[in-house]
């Protein structure tokens, strides 16, 4: 997988790329459930980002990620948090997600760390 340089990720939320990070798994009773986190830059709705915890219904076959559905049920999307800049959604995600600087992908390559994960599981 090419993730992101630590340099390259000012960049990309400074140009309004979305950026994510698989935050991992683990099995909650009999359902597997996946962490992820969405950085966002959006020119008229400013910092924000998506996150959650969400229940993993995928396989090889069916592989949306962007289609599964948070396991709050106030929340079916994941949880949206929105900041003033960018060091401040970074820090969020560093310090409150335990997201890695050098573990960020572009907007969609997501996908990708999702099905190596079915492969696995």
């Amino acid at each position: 997988m090419n993730f992101l340089p630590e340099s390259q990720i000012h960049s990309k939320l400074n140009n309004h790329r979305s950026i994510e990070q698989w935050l991992g798994n683990y099995k909650l009773q009999d359902t597997y459930i996946i962490r992820f986190v969405t950085l966002h830059n959006d020119p008229k709705e400013g910092f924000y980002c998506w996150y959650g915890d969400f229940e993993d219904v995928g396989n090889e076959n069916y592989c949306d990620i962007y289609s599964l559905y948070s396991i709050d049920e106030e929340n079916e999307y994941g949880n949206r948090v929105e900041f003033s800049n960018i060091e401040e959604m970074l820090d969020f995600c560093y310090n409150t997600l335990k997201a890695s600087p050098d573990k960020f992908v572009g907007k969609g390559m997501l996908q990708d760390i999702y099905l190596e994960y079915l492969k696995t599981r």
